[in-house]
């Protein structure tokens, strides 16, 4: 009885809250803390650590503006963490896939100029940027 439960209970789960920070994923919509959901953002990375280093950069990162465009990379980071995209002169600065890039991405917003306000913390020489806000400019 107890094993049938158990697979009723876990088959009712969402796969996808599961992927990124539990129950409070499905709760959170739009939200800078928790990873994207599709696959074509999150590709071949975990994103357990997508999640993980989201929440990171939220809670120790530094205030970051920035209003350019970010360009699209297929880079695989030596931890997973999924960042789809990168900005900065030689673009060594990393964009976490998180649910307000993800919303970005499903507006067609990072395909031009955009002006984006977040957080930046670098971890082993690595800069993560994390998403909280966006715009786009005015022409």
């Amino acid at each position: 009885m107890w094993k049938f439960a158990a697979v009723v209970f876990i088959a009712a789960l969402p796969h996808t809250a599961l992927a990124c920070g539990g129950s409070n994923a499905a709760a959170s919509a739009k939200s800078a803390a928790d990873c994207a959901k599709s696959s074509e953002m999150m590709g071949a990375n975990c994103s357990y650590a997508t999640g993980k280093m989201a929440q990171r950069v939220l809670a120790e990162g530094d205030t970051w503006q920035f209003t350019g465009s970010m360009k699209p990379v297929d880079t695989v980071l030596a931890n997973r963490v999924s960042a789809p995209f990168v900005v900065g002169p030689e673009g060594e600065m990393h964009i976490i896939a998180n649910q307000v890039v993800e919303e970005m991405v499903n507006r067609e917003i990072t395909t031009g100029r955009v002006s984006i306000t977040g957080r930046t913390l670098t971890i082993s020489g690595t800069t993560y940027i994390l998403i909280t806000e966006y715009a786009q400019p005015k022409s």
